[in-house]
């Protein structure tokens, strides 16, 4: 599902990039247009998963991240997680990725230095927004 949840993630990247790359003229993902690209990149990370546990991807996939109490984990927590963790898990060549898949608790080594889980949503069904889609149209035609 994590993997899933990238997918998606990597898809509204590269939409968003393309959409603001028209409308600012070329401003935006442009040659030389790193330092806007780099914080509009791990702006989107920060702030849906410090806010709400949760990118577009993660949503559609139907998980969320959560501290060690079950709580959204906040921007003091993203922050670390997406921008520390998730740059050293790529420049270990993915180890910290991989990482998920042998972890007792799946926690890649973002997720170990910034202390959060990705978790199943409880009101989610797999395979997250599709699903609930499913459901929704199953709803529909009984009535």
């Amino acid at each position: 599902m994590r993997l899933y949840a990238a997918a998606v993630d990597f898809s509204v990247i590269i939409v968003l990039f393309i959409t603001l790359h028209m409308v600012t003229s070329g401003r935006v993902a442009a040659a030389d247009a790193a330092p806007q690209d780099i914080f509009i990149f791990f702006g989107y990370f920060i702030v849906t998963t410090g806010i709400l546990g949760q990118t577009a991807g993660k949503f559609a996939a139907g998980i969320i991240v959560v501290d060690r109490e079950g709580r959204v984990p906040g921007l003091p927590l993203a922050i670390p997680r997406e921008m520390l963790g998730k740059f050293v898990s790529v420049v270990t060549l993915g180890i910290g990725f991989a990482w998920i898949l042998y972890d007792h608790d799946r926690q890649g080594l973002h997720d170990k230095i910034a202390g959060t889980y990705v978790v199943k949503k409880s009101d989610a069904g797999v395979p997250g927004m599709l699903g609930r889609i499913l459901r929704r149209e199953n709803r529909d035609e009984r009535k």
